[in-house]
């Protein structure tokens, strides 16, 4: 079976690692391809509280999206970063002892 490779991805990946899975949007952005610096920078050390406000240019639609990601552990929404348009697919993903976004 084929194993996924965000490095070879001709989109955007980022990652962020849950270390608190009762408050997702305080985690921290840990990692994002080649790919999605070049189109949004380097978002690592942003929460996911601030990437989904960023996203949607508005903090309270931002907390909106994280109650959402909490609650049903996967969220869709689209906006802006850097005058680019983006829609975002996150969900929560656990694999043996360690959890992602």
């Amino acid at each position: 079976m084929p194993v996924f490779n965000a490095e070879y991805a001709i989109f955007g990946t980022i990652t962020a690692k849950v270390k608190d899975r009762k408050d997702i949007g305080s985690n921290k952005i840990n990692y994002i391809n080649e790919f999605g610096k070049n189109l949004y920078g380097d978002m690592r050390g942003m929460t996911i509280l601030q990437s989904l406000s960023m996203v949607s240019n508005n903090t309270t639609d931002g907390m909106k999206q994280v109650e959402i990601l909490n609650e049903t552990g996967s969220v869709i929404t689209e906006g802006r970063i850097k005058n680019r348009y983006v829609k975002i697919h996150s969900r929560y993903i656990k694999q043996g002892r360690k959890s992602y976004i």
